[in-house]
């Protein structure tokens, strides 16, 4: 496939400022279609994957991340190589909003359309690079089989991974009576 193909929609985000709206909106996933979140933070977002794997992504009031979407849907696009995507869409003139972002399995980066809407480029699957600015201090080194140079662990994860557990009882979590999800300090997927 041609380098900067688009191969689908990798997710589709959406704000919501008004609680009221986000906590209807959040229901309405679970209790009329069905969809399961996997990742919720009470006023702040629920995350649903569809079952082709396209997330849906819900941003809350609480949510200060993600207020550059505005009252736009921002949809993700799944591109081979989001580095080289970016580089090629740059060098047409597309403004993008931060640097590359990256957890344990993708990397996406955020653009604002000639339209005004925000626009992501994600990748399906990301390897992280073994670099010290991406590495957790605590994760294991391995040098063998790379000359002696340091390369990151088989187990190793980039600092700020988005860790999820799924949710048993959305309810229960909209009640405050407990947490599964991991918080995660990554700005804007």
């Amino acid at each position: 496939m041609a380098d900067g193909a688009v191969h689908g929609l990798g997710f589709l985000g959406v704000r919501v400022d008004d609680l009221a709206r986000f906590m209807a909106a959040v229901s309405l996933y679970p209790d009329t279609l069905g969809l399961v979140p996997f990742r919720y933070e009470s006023g702040r977002l629920a995350w649903f994957r569809l079952g082709d794997g396209t997330e849906l992504h819900l941003y809350g009031p609480e949510d200060r991340d993600h207020v550059a979407f505005g009252d736009r849907p921002c949809v993700g696009l799944v591109v081979e190589d989001v580095e080289a995507t970016r580089r090629k869409m740059e060098k047409a003139g597309i403004e993008f909003l931060w640097e590359t972002q990256r957890d344990t399995s993708r990397a996406w980066a955020h653009y604002r359309g000639p339209d005004g809407s925000v626009y992501a480029a994600r990748s399906r699957q990301y390897s992280p690079p073994a670099t010290a600015h991406t590495r957790q201090k605590s994760a294991p080194r391995s040098t063998s089989g790379s000359g002696g140079a340091e390369r990151p662990a088989a187990n190793e994860c980039l600092s700020g991974a988005l860790l999820v557990e799924p949710i048993d009882d959305l309810g229960a979590h909209q009640r405050g009576l407990g947490s599964s999800v991991s918080e995660s300090s990554d700005p804007a997927q």
